[in-house]
């Protein structure tokens, strides 16, 4: 049976950041957060939720990105090159072209 009453810890970077209308002004600043948090030792990245795109909800709607599209795909390679999980709320564009706010780690 393992031993439960050794200590575990978890590491965790807690990014803050002041995000745009631009996604692409945001994501090589989340990028940069990841590396940062990663270097210093973070196991478990937290983004800020809106951060590739802050505005209103027509303007985040109009900037949603795909969850297979490069942006979440330069987000997971950063979390693997930090050897880190990250977890990030976004505006999304579902398979099917809808809208969404969806939880990414």
């Amino acid at each position: 049976m393992p031993d439960v009453t050794a200590a575990k810890t978890l590491r965790v970077g807690l990014v803050q950041l002041q995000p745009t209308r631009d996604v692409a002004t945001n994501l090589p600043l989340v990028l940069q957060a990841i590396a940062d948090a990663g270097q210093q030792g973070a196991e478990l990245i937290v983004i800020p939720e809106n951060a590739l795109c802050i505005g209103t909800n027509q303007m985040m709607r109009d900037a949603a990105v795909s969850l297979d599209g490069p942006e979440i795909s330069a987000i997971c390679a950063a979390a693997v090159h930090a050897g880190a999980h990250v977890v990030l709320g976004a505006s999304s564009k579902s398979l099917t072209g809808r809208f969404c706010k969806t939880p990414c780690w």
